[in-house]
């Protein structure tokens, strides 16, 4: 009986073992019919990684015709079987009403909530942010907060510190705290965020939270400038630079020149603040 056991699990481990091989041309040539074949044979035999695979495949349309419905009918597979990317995927496509537009953020919220408790830091993020706008789930700044903390606290997730920072900017469901606000976004900023680099650099400007510095002003509006995709945003940074630079002397817009040109960014890492 046990020989039989291992027998089929090392035959789906063989088949999912292949198909990746197949999709990745690691050993042979990519080929993605016989990737498909191959997951989906080990699929059959209950492989959850497979499962998830094959869920990615029609999500993306990659080798197949795109088919969220049955994306999603993968990933739920795959998510009911434990698998934690896949219950963040099936989060995510409740979310957005993809392959299924009827239960929406409830039924994300559910999905979220299992893989945040596992530790997985985008799900602890969309938690929180459910939670803040009452989305999904009933409005609690309480329960919000304490899950964009465990997010920044352990897995450093950028986007949960930036809405840390944003709440103690704003004073939302916890103390205003401009100090605070500002070493949160500095973290970011170091990280390279370029909306916390923007931000950081206005507090510096206006004296928020921290004496005003017109150079470090002028460096971090810079970074962002230099860091946002073409779009409004950057033409944002863009016109508050030159604004900050035609308030700075020469000596000081050398330094500050000087400072982003040898900024680097600095990784985030778990830390409690």
């Amino acid at each position: 009986m046990i020989g039989g056991v291992l027998q089929r699990l090392n035959r789906r481990t063989g088949c999912y073992n292949l198909a990746a091989m197949y999709q990745a041309g690691h050993g042979v040539k990519a080929n993605e019919d016989e990737a498909l074949r191959w997951y989906t044979y080990a699929a059959n035999q209950k492989n959850v990684y497979a499962i998830s695979a094959l869920a990615a495949i029609y999500h993306t349309g990659k080798g197949v015709e795109k088919d969220p419905a049955k994306a999603l009918e993968y990933y739920k597979e795959a998510a009911q079987m434990g698998y934690l990317p896949a219950e963040v995927a099936l989060a995510g496509m409740y979310e957005t009403g993809e392959g299924d537009s009827t239960k929406g953020p409830t039924e994300a919220a559910i999905w979220y909530a299992r893989a945040a408790k596992k530790g997985n830091a985008k799900a602890q993020d969309r938690l929180g942010y459910f939670y803040e706008n009452g989305y999904g789930l009933p409005s609690d700044m309480t329960a919000a907060i304490e899950w964009y903390t465990k997010a920044a606290n352990e897995n450093a997730y950028l986007p949960s510190l930036r809405a840390l920072a944003r709440l103690y900017e704003q004073g939302k469901g916890i103390p205003m705290d401009l100090s605070r606000s500002a070493n949160l976004y500095r973290r970011c900023a170091n990280a390279g965020e370029p909306n916390c680099q923007l931000q950081l650099g206005r507090f510096f400007k206006d004296g928020t939270g921290m004496e005003k510095d017109p150079i470090q002003a002028y460096q971090w509006t810079a970074l962002a400038a230099e860091s946002f995709p073409e779009g409004e945003d950057k033409s944002n940074a863009v016109v508050a630079r030159i604004d900050i630079s035609n308030s700075l002397s020469e000596d000081q817009l050398t330094e500050a020149r000087r400072r982003v040109d040898q900024w680097k960014p600095t990784p985030l890492t778990p830390q409690s603040f």
